[in-house]
């Protein structure tokens, strides 16, 4: 039985502020609990925006970021 909450990113975008394009423009995947996933890609991609897009030192533009069914704005820092 797999209780655990999954991960999903939903069309997300991340743009740093003053900066001219998206760092990561529209992502979408979904990570299943309890399973390994890999994000991978050239320098540059994108790889450590999500990750704090998830932590929650970057800011999400447009989309949205969820743990299960729940956003993670709705988790307290």
């Amino acid at each position: 039985m797999n209780d655990a909450p999954g991960l999903a990113f939903d069309g997300v975008h991340v743009r740093y502020r003053g900066a001219a394009t998206d760092a990561v423009a529209g992502v979408s995947f979904t990570a299943a609990a309890r399973r390994f996933t890999a994000v991978v890609g050239p320098n540059g991609s994108g790889k450590s925006s999500l990750v704090r897009a998830l932590l929650r030192r970057a800011p999400c533009t447009a989309g949205t970021v969820r743990v299960g069914d729940a956003p993670i704005d709705t988790f307290e820092a």
